[in-house]
């Protein structure tokens, strides 16, 4: 961290430090790397789904990619709800019991993201959708996605609050 001080206000007498002046840059930069990766996610991704889709659609022909998304959409909504219903119930018997739910929530946030996934058309957000929906793949995606939030709060760039 810089110690450099300068002043301010040259009629006060108060010194400022570089330091704040530094966390708001970072910050800064952290919201144009945000906007980068929204940018990916809402404009390039759609279009690999878009491109995947019609490159299988010339392979195997127009009615069976339209089938493979509607099956994968249904299938996508039975998952969801059954997963779903599961860890409902994980999460009433944890607070009949006296016990923060904390985890429950997670699975049920994953669960949620995976069956929006399954309604969005395309082969990469259903394998992803999938893979949330699946137990053990989803407690792999749990622990990868807590590790990636305990990381980027070490490094300061997810702020939390905790209740006591």
């Amino acid at each position: 961290m810089l110690l450099l001080k300068h002043w301010a206000n040259r009629g006060s007498g108060r010194p400022k430090t570089v330091a704040k002046e530094i966390t708001r840059r970072r910050c800064r930069q952290a919201r144009v790397r945000m906007l980068h990766k929204l940018v990916l996610l809402f404009v390039a991704m759609p279009l690999i789904e878009l491109t995947i889709l019609l490159y299988l659609g010339s392979l195997i022909g127009v009615l069976y990619t339209i089938l493979i998304v509607v099956v994968t959409g249904v299938v996508g909504a039975f998952l969801t709800k059954q997963q779903g219903l599961i860890t409902i119930s994980r999460i009433r018997s944890q607070i009949d019991r006296g016990i923060l739910p904390a985890d429950e929530f997670f699975q049920a946030a994953l669960i949620l993201g995976g069956g929006l996934l399954l309604l969005t058309p395309g082969l990469i957000t259903d394998l992803a959708g999938f893979a949330m929906l699946i137990p053990k793949t989803r407690n792999f995606v749990a622990r990868w996605l807590r590790s990636c939030i305990q990381s980027m709060i070490q490094r300061r760039e997810l702020q939390y609050w905790q209740i006591r």
